[in-house]
């Protein structure tokens, strides 16, 4: 995975954490939004440790487009070390 098909965003943020119903990604760019579309990796950070509780997760999202909308899940180590956030 190249860095250059990775982007991380600056404006984007979710509302949904660990086993809330809503895990809506909202505030990408438009060009964020189409990079996602098209196969791209889109990340957020910010959000909270990933890893139940014990802090010891990336604070670092994947975010995934389904059905129009974006989601987000705890990317792989191999997109974490492409993105330099490892």
């Amino acid at each position: 995975m190249s860095e250059e098909s990775i982007l991380v965003s600056d404006t984007g943020y979710s509302n949904g954490w660990g086993s809330m119903p809503y895990k809506n990604v909202y505030g990408l760019t438009s060009d964020e939004r189409a990079h996602c579309r098209n196969g791209g990796v889109v990340l957020i950070t910010d959000c909270p440790p990933s890893g139940g509780g014990n802090g010891t997760g990336t604070t670092v999202r994947k975010v995934v487009a389904y059905g129009g909308r974006f989601y987000h899940r705890v990317p792989s180590q191999e997109i974490l070390e492409a993105a330099g956030l490892a």
